[in-house]
């Protein structure tokens, strides 16, 4: 999971609630396995391996499930919030220690271990391999003697309603919260069913969604009954929060975004901004984004990349499909951190062509800030960028060497920066 040290207690560590996320996805909702039959067991496991080295692995959480007395089988729960490559070698490794704990304590039976996988990410499929196959490059002739292992991973996000409703416990709260902060980002929750176990709906929420506000909701959390109070709450808070920061560091960026969520709310502009008390002119000021990392203006098009240019995880076909869901065209755009940038409506970014000089970059980046601070009000970026680099250049030829460098005024060190906009 990533975090599992946030949580003191997991949301699935509740027998009715493991009992139900078995019944709901493996069972259909058939309520074959009943919170009472299961029973806890080590989460951390040991084993020693052949080179006589104890190795340890750590699951979610793990249960024995009983008919009376007699156990039936081991499930395990892993959660992720986003995909990982070799979350199938994890699964493999889980199982494989589960069973050979089992040879080791000399069982007479050996008992069938399953583990799911709960996927709550809400941008995208899990669009990575579910089998150690698809993982490696099987030699020719040899697939038929490689045993394949696939792992089970449920989308909680892609739910349907049919397979929500089949669920019981406070994992039905769960799993509708993600279904619709994936139809809608700015989705406030509006479940008025009574959570059961408060403490660790929230946490599970804060780990997964990485909304730090969840914790201040579990510290203030009297009173807190079902995800519509959670709402109340998270949207008292952003207010209150963002008026805090802007009026304490001096900027406007907290109130802006008060503001923003007020318009959305339905106040009217004249309300919000009485509401934030907003200088009306923080409405026309210009924004500027300075990526000074190097090859942040490079673009690339997906249709040009061959296989082994493209990052590990993803194939051309699922790089041009994960591409489309977030708005980009194979073959028409082009794609780079400064285009990320403007498609948040930044006017203004700065970015470089090349991996940059240090120094270089600097000068040229102290100098076109104290060229846009002297302009005051009429700031114009395009023409303050232009006079620091012919600055940097008149510099050079009069013997005023910024860099120390014996060939100054290559256009490697000067011409590197570009500025973006609309």
């Amino acid at each position: 999971m990533g975090e599992k040290d946030i949580t003191e207690k997991i949301l699935e560590d509740h027998n009715d609630v493991f009992a139900d996320i078995i019944n709901g996805l493996i069972f259909a909702g058939e309520q074959r396995i009943l919170p009472e039959s299961l029973e806890n067991t080590a989460v951390h496991s040991q084993y020693k391996a052949d080179d006589e080295k104890v190795h340890e692995l750590e699951r979610d959480v793990a249960k024995y499930w009983k008919d009376q007395d007699v156990q039936l089988a081991i499930c395990g729960i892993e959660n992720q919030s986003s995909v990982e490559k070799y979350m199938p070698f994890r699964i493999i490794g889980y199982d494989g220690t589960a069973y050979r704990s089992q040879l080791q304590d000399k069982r007479k039976e050996i008992l069938p271990v399953m583990t799911i996988v709960l996927y709550f990410g809400t941008e995208h499929c899990w669009y990575g391999k579910r089998n150690i196959k698809g993982l490696m490059k099987i030699p020719e002739g040899l697939d038929d003697y490689i045993n394949d292992y696939k792992m089970q991973v449920f989308e909680v996000a892609w739910l349907t309603e049919e397979q929500i409703s089949r669920f019981r416990s406070d994992f039905k709260i769960v799993a509708n919260f993600f279904v619709q902060k994936r139809k809608n980002k700015d989705y406030i929750p509006d479940d008025p069913t009574e959570i059961k176990h408060i403490d660790e709906v929230l946490k599970l929420l804060q780990v997964m969604t990485g909304d730090e506000h969840y914790k201040e909701v579990i510290r203030k959390k009297k009173g807190v009954r079902s995800m519509c109070d959670v709402a109340e709450r998270l949207e008292k808070m952003g207010i209150a929060k963002g008026i805090e920061i802007g009026k304490s560091e001096g900027i406007i960026e907290g109130k802006m975004q008060v503001y923003k969520n007020l318009l959305e709310r339905g106040f009217s502009e004249k309300e919000a901004k009485e509401i934030t008390e907003i200088p009306e002119e923080s409405f026309s000021n210009t924004r500027y984004v300075i990526l000074s990392a190097c090859n942040t203006g490079v673009t690339f098009a997906p249709s040009t990349l061959e296989d082994n240019q493209m990052i590990d995880f993803f194939s051309i076909k699922e790089t041009e499909s994960q591409l489309r869901k977030a708005g980009w065209l194979p073959n028409v755009d082009q794609i780079s951190f400064v285009d990320i940038f403007m498609r948040r409506n930044i006017n203004n970014v700065y970015g470089t062509l090349w991996f940059a000089d240090d120094k270089a970059s600097a000068y040229l980046l102290s100098n076109f800030i104290k060229v846009l601070v002297s302009q005051g009000q009429e700031q114009d970026a395009i023409a303050a960028f232009s006079k620091t680099q012919r600055d940097f250049i008149t510099d050079c030829k009069k013997g005023k060497n910024p860099l120390g460098y014996s060939y100054p005024l290559h256009p490697y060190f000067w011409a590197v920066g570009a500025l973006f906009g609309k």
